[in-house]
């Protein structure tokens, strides 16, 4: 990413943290990355959730897509001309890594020689 995109990435995260707290229904919603396309049109918004219903949470979120949008751009309408489409995934990676520490723990386990009494 440029210098540019990263700039309006940061933007974007700290305003739209602010705002997407207000859509949390008993979860804790993170932002953990934006990336934005060069030519500033679409930006892709990476959300854990944690707590609660995580796909409920993030269906949520997704239908009130229009009404985020609306609120960020008037937020930062005085540092960029256009508002990029924001589009939302729900990111993982907490599970993932959460999944292979126990299947790390097990392969662990299972490679330490029994001990016998003698």
């Amino acid at each position: 990413m440029s210098v540019r995109t990263d700039k309006i990435s940061s933007v974007l995260k700290n305003d739209l943290s602010e705002i997407i707290r207000d859509y949390q229904n008993n979860t804790l919603i993170t932002i953990t990355d934006i990336t934005i396309t060069p030519d500033l049109a679409v930006a892709k918004v990476f959300l854990s959730i944690m707590g609660g219903n995580a796909k409920s949470a993030f269906t949520h979120i997704e239908e009130h897509n229009s009404e985020i949008r609306y609120k960020l751009a008037r937020k930062i309408r005085n540092q960029m001309r256009r508002m990029p489409e924001l589009l939302f995934y729900l990111d993982d990676t907490a599970e993932v890594s959460e999944k292979m520490d126990e299947i790390f723990k097990t392969i662990q386990y299972s490679d330490q020689p029994e001990e016998t009494n003698e």
